[in-house]
């Protein structure tokens, strides 16, 4: 299962690295600078930066969840693996449309409505046209881009279906 994220190299990705709102993928890429430029701050950078913006409703990740996620990434070392998470997003690109082999996996793509989940099916159909064969879709109703703290319930449902298949 994919939760709300596009694929590098499965369009509709030019599209995706095209939109202005999506800065932040090219900022966390550059080497060693996010991580100056956060350290310390890692509580606003979640708060606003992320949850505000990245969310259908931003209460629903508290700041208990904020801080959650600022204990994880306080350390320099958790902060550069943070980033590295996006490092390698040219690299992906390149092998993900390279990938024409049949792939027999099944994929569930699965995301917000308010966020990528919009872009799955145009996802699932390169998917397909890339070899995979076995593409659900699910849209995850009144969630953004966090849909596992907008929406666990749905998602923890989803995953147990698709993995009692």
């Amino acid at each position: 299962m994919i939760l709300d994220v596009p694929l590098p190299g499965i369009e509709p990705w030019e599209e995706v690295k095209a939109n202005p709102v999506l800065w932040h993928v090219g900022f966390h890429q550059t080497p060693n600078v996010p991580e100056k430029l956060l350290a310390g701050r890692q509580f606003v950078n979640f708060r606003e930066g992320i949850f505000h913006r990245f969310t259908a409703n931003s209460r629903s990740i508290t700041d208990a969840d904020v801080t959650h996620y600022v204990k994880s990434y306080a350390a320099p070392t958790q902060l550069r693996a943070g980033m590295e998470f996006y490092r390698p997003f040219p690299a992906n690109e390149k092998f993900n449309k390279e990938q024409q082999s049949p792939v027999d996996v099944p994929i569930v793509l699965a995301g917000g409505d308010k966020a990528f989940g919009q872009l799955i099916p145009r996802m699932a159909e390169s998917l397909r046209k890339n070899g995979c064969t076995h593409v659900t879709t699910e849209v995850i109703k009144d969630s953004g881009h966090y849909v596992v703290g907008e929406q666990p319930t749905i998602v923890a449902e989803l995953i147990e279906r698709y993995a009692s298949i």
